[in-house]
C-alpha cells in the first residue's frame, strides 16, 4: 500500500466533502466554502493523506496565536479507520507543525464521541477540560491539547 502525505489543495475540497459526510452530516460548518476559507488561511497546515492515488485522509489545522495551533479536523475513509493511519497520519503532522515553529496543538471532539476521546488520549493528547454548550445548546466538548 502506498501511502503518501502532501499539501492540501482547493480541487481536494470535494473529496474531502465526501469523506466527511457521514461524521458530519449534521453539522452545518462542514460546507465546501467553509474547508476552502480554512485552507486559504493556513496553506502550509492543511494535509491530504493518499493511498494509492486516491484521497483518503485529510488533517486541517488553523494557526492560532503564539506558537499554538487548532488541530479541527482529521477524518479518514471509513474503510480505513481503526488501522493506525490516523495515528500515523496525525504523528507526521506534529513533526511538520513543530519544524513550522508550532509549540501545542489544541484540539476537541464532542463529549459522547467516546472513540475520539479514546484516540486523542491514546495518541498522546492531554485532557484540558469538558465545556458546556460547546456546538450549541446541550452539546459539549471534550478540549485537548499536545505538546511537541
Amino acid at each position: 500500500m502506498l501511502m503518501r502525505i502532501r499539501i492540501c489543495q482547493e480541487k481536494d475540497i470535494p473529496r474531502i466533502l465526501k469523506l466527511g459526510k457521514d461524521v458530519f452530516k449534521k453539522q452545518k460548518w462542514y460546507t465546501r466554502k467553509y474547508l476552502t476559507e480554512v485552507l486559504h488561511e493556513n496553506p502550509k497546515t492543511c494535509w491530504i493523506l493518499e493511498i494509492g492515488g486516491v484521497i483518503e485522509g485529510a488533517r486541517f489545522i488553523a494557526d492560532d496565536t503564539d506558537g499554538r495551533a487548532w488541530g479541527w479536523l482529521l477524518i479518514m475513509d471509513k474503510h480505513y479507520r481503526r488501522e493506525g493511519l490516523g495515528s500515523k497520519f496525525f504523528l507526521y503532522t506534529a513533526k511538520r507543525l513543530k519544524q513550522l515553529g508550532f509549540r501545542k496543538i489544541y484540539g476537541e471532539c464532542h463529549a459522547t464521541n467516546q472513540v475520539s476521546i479514546e484516540w486523542h488520549l491514546k495518541i498522546g493528547y492531554k485532557l484540558v477540560g469538558v465545556f458546556r454548550d460547546w456546538y450549541g445548546k446541550g452539546n459539549d466538548a471534550v478540549v485537548f491539547d499536545y505538546d511537541l
